[in-house]
């Protein structure tokens, strides 16, 4: 974890590194799923990626709002 990081961010960090290992693209692969049926299970609209869980998921739009970007 990044020592740039808030305190207030640590646990939600901590609750994503839990959570990333049962991303659709890791199920998939771990099951020979093809690619294409990869699809985040809380939106539909893309690959469950971890870019996309963090960054484009529409379903945790307002979680993310709560937590500005860091440079």
């Amino acid at each position: 974890m990044g020592a740039h990081l808030s305190h207030a961010v640590h646990p939600v960090i901590g609750q994503l590194e839990s959570f990333l290992n049962q991303l659709e693209i890791e199920i998939g692969r771990y099951v020979h799923k093809p690619t294409e049926e990869w699809i985040c299970q809380q939106c539909h609209l893309g690959l469950e990626s971890e870019e996309h869980y963090v960054y484009h998921c529409g379903v945790f739009y307002q979680i993310r709002g709560r937590y500005p970007p860091t440079t």
